[in-house]
């Protein structure tokens, strides 16, 4: 379920950066070169592959009886 979760915040963000290229409005917050929303995508994207990479070193520890 996790990686589902992950893999969805991962395709969300880029399509967000890719999808904010697109927009007609001009009147919009802008850091750089970059809208605002493309700039978060960036954190969103960058959180979502370390959480992915971190869950997917995590190994499951056998229970001793």
């Amino acid at each position: 379920l996790a990686d589902k979760v992950l893999g969805g915040e991962v395709c969300y963000s880029l399509g967000r950066f890719v999808l904010e290229f697109f927009r007609g409005d001009l009147n919009r917050g802008a850091v750089g070169s970059l809208s605002t929303s493309q700039f978060i995508s960036l954190f969103i994207f960058a959180a979502g592959v370390a959480m992915f990479a971190f869950c997917g070193k995590r190994t499951e520890v056998p229970l001793e009886k």
